[in-house]
């Protein structure tokens, strides 16, 4: 009974650790929780058929992220046994998941498809990188990863469909990085002013 409350407590802290970054990213970035702002750009956004509710869109966001930090845990507990094995799986799941909590954030925060669109193709390969590298170690890791993996597959088929719909948007992020950039390079050739007025 005790190695089962045990075990049930390490599981739980497990999904803390892994929940508590998504869950703050969701509440702070998330469909639901937009300011009127980001909400009328979102609204004003063209969308294909498929693009799933809010509520569906924030339940599926927190579900797939329980099930992988199952599986992230599941990984964990051989450390002891292979430990390189499981740190080089674990080091590889990090990286996905700093990837995965910033899609929000560019997203719903910087309002940006294209960064959006760079950043989901990226995730994709570290996904089936951390896929491999968990069925080194446990089959049922790797089966608890497919939910995941199929979330963010729909995610990257709906943000080049969104791209594809929007070039306006996609316009208008090509003249703010231009603008940028081009206030980026003239900086090191302007003057101070008190140097200014002494020339």
């Amino acid at each position: 009974m005790l190695l089962e409350l045990n075990t049930i407590f390490k599981y739980a802290l497990a999904l803390l650790v892994v929940m508590a970054p998504a869950i703050w990213i969701l509440f702070s970035y998330g469909p639901k929780q937009t300011n009127r702002k980001t909400e009328q750009w979102f609204e004003s956004l063209e969308k294909p058929s498929y693009t799933p509710s809010k509520e569906l869109f924030s339940f599926l966001w927190l579900l797939t992220y329980a099930i992988m930090g199952i599986a992230g845990f599941m990984v964990f507990e051989y450390l002891r046994i292979y430990k390189f094995s499981a740190v080089s799986a674990l080091t590889v799941f990090t990286v996905k998941y700093v990837l995965g909590i910033s899609l929000f954030p560019i997203f719903f925060g910087l309002k940006d498809l294209t960064l959006s669109g760079f950043l989901i193709s990226a995730l994709l390969p570290m996904i089936f990188w951390t896929m491999v590298e968990f069925y080194k170690l446990s089959t049922t890791s790797l089966i608890l990863m497919l939910p995941y993996a199929a979330w963010i597959g729909f995610l990257t088929v709906l943000t080049f469909d969104l791209i594809e719909l929007n070039p306006d948007q996609i316009d208008e992020e090509n003249r703010r990085t231009n603008k940028t950039l081009n206030k980026s390079q003239r900086l090191p050739n302007a003057k101070p002013p008190i140097i200014s007025q002494m020339v």
